[in-house]
């Protein structure tokens, strides 16, 4: 029986792990040239002031120093938050539209309502 020495399988794998890693991020980078090439908007179900949109803009702030776009805060108050969450649903599924709301409104319509919309 033959044993590899540890020596032997170190700069072999030193060699394969920066391979892999790059090979990974090649998707990443080809659709970093493209996006965003317009405005991404974040739809808040919830009047502008609440806790929700406020973390949305400071959110939406980062995002358009770190991508240089623009981030547009859309308030769809109403409704326990369907309006603002159906308004999202039916959203181009390009990755323009951020959905932001709070888990306990999401969580509990489900409990709360006998046919959600």
């Amino acid at each position: 029986m033959t044993s590899i020495s540890i020596h032997r399988i170190r700069p072999v794998m030193l060699g394969v792990t920066p391979l892999c890693a790059l090979g990974g991020l090649l998707p990443v980078l080809a659709l970093a040239q493209s996006f965003p090439d317009k405005p991404i908007t974040f739809m808040v179900p919830f009047a502008a002031g609440s806790a929700t949109d406020q973390l949305a803009r400071a959110i939406g702030q980062a995002a358009t120093t770190s991508t240089k776009a623009s981030v547009v805060v859309d308030n769809k108050p109403g409704a326990n938050s369907f309006i603002g969450a159906k308004t999202a649903a039916k959203a181009k599924p390009d990755g323009y539209t951020v959905f932001i709301t709070t888990n306990t409104t999401q969580a509990a319509s489900e409990n709360l309502f006998k046919k959600l919309p």
